[in-house]
């Protein structure tokens, strides 16, 4: 749904392999329930080396609208380690961004700020709470694996923290609210 917000996409991955096809393939093709297997534009893919460095992500994060994770909660603290110097360097010089963590676990994205905000001193820290939201979100999609390719549902819901978001409200694929609870349970009681 981002692409459809007109929101490029880029993706930072440690396997090499799946870099190489996404750049190749400029992008990927996904299932929805049986639906013709809409491609998805990707405008590119970086790798990330095995200690953590990313050729290029400086320079992305210097430019990204909104920075999006869906690593699995275990994960969150090797995104942290690769994305705390970007983000601060961004505080420093460049106008809000936004990071969101969607993983299923309460306090998703403020988590990931908690892991972020670890790694810096405490002026660093200062600039990523004034220029960095980490609102915390909900997304009630549900993504399995098919046969090589993602299947996901036609229908969803993200909401995301409004009161931890920062600048304008302008992605239209997300559901702004203030306090995310109810959408917790409704993800639940769906499931």
């Amino acid at each position: 749904e981002l692409h459809k917000s007109g929101l490029g996409l880029v993706f930072a991955e440690k396997n090499e392999a799946i870099v190489q096809d996404l750049n190749t393939n400029r992008g990927y093709r996904i299932s929805i329930n049986g639906e013709d297997e809409p491609f998805v534009p990707v405008e590119g893919a970086v790798h990330i080396s095995k200690d953590e460095t990313v050729q290029g992500l400086d320079g992305i994060i210097q430019h990204a609208h909104v920075i999006i994770t869906a690593i699995g909660s275990n994960n969150l603290g090797d995104a942290a380690s690769v994305i705390t110097k970007p983000l601060s360097e961004r505080a420093k010089n460049g106008n809000p961004i936004n990071v969101i963590a969607c993983e299923n676990m309460i306090s998703n994205s403020s988590s990931l700020k908690g892991m972020v905000k670890s790694q810096l001193a405490t002026e660093e820290a200062e600039l990523i709470d004034a220029k960095v939201g980490f609102p915390d979100c909900v997304f009630d999609r549900i993504c399995a694996s098919g046969s090589g390719m993602p299947v996901i549902e036609r229908d969803y819901k993200w909401s995301v923290e409004s009161g931890q978001w920062k600048g304008a409200h302008d992605v239209p694929a997300i559901t702004y609210a203030y306090g995310i609870q109810p959408f917790a349970i409704t993800k639940l009681y769906l499931l």
